[in-house]
């Protein structure tokens, strides 16, 4: 016979779970359209849900005006799983 205690402790799911803050930035952007008088960077977080295969925006910080190698000054905030797989992708 197993002890009440014991038998609860083991049904118990503990989650991981930890908030990381996202800084983002790039180097040396490529201007793509020669003839355009600005470029205005903007950087969208995307993540796939757990057991998802959709894309969902996590986070989008603002747009810089003429900025080639931009460096945002808005953070983002997500959680990390530990032990699992987390796809993230910038866009």
């Amino acid at each position: 016979m197993t002890s009440p205690l014991k038998a609860s402790m083991t049904s118990l799911c503990v989650l991981k779970i930890k908030k990381i803050k996202f800084y983002p930035f790039s180097r040396n952007l490529v201007q793509r359209d020669r003839f355009a008088r600005s470029v205005e960077p903007k950087c969208i977080l995307y993540m796939k849900s757990r057991g998802s295969r959709q894309w969902s925006e996590v986070g989008r910080t603002e747009r810089l005006h003429n900025a080639l190698s931009p460096e945002w000054s808005q953070q983002m905030v997500l959680d990390y799983y530990f032990e699992e797989k987390q796809v993230r992708r910038k866009g």
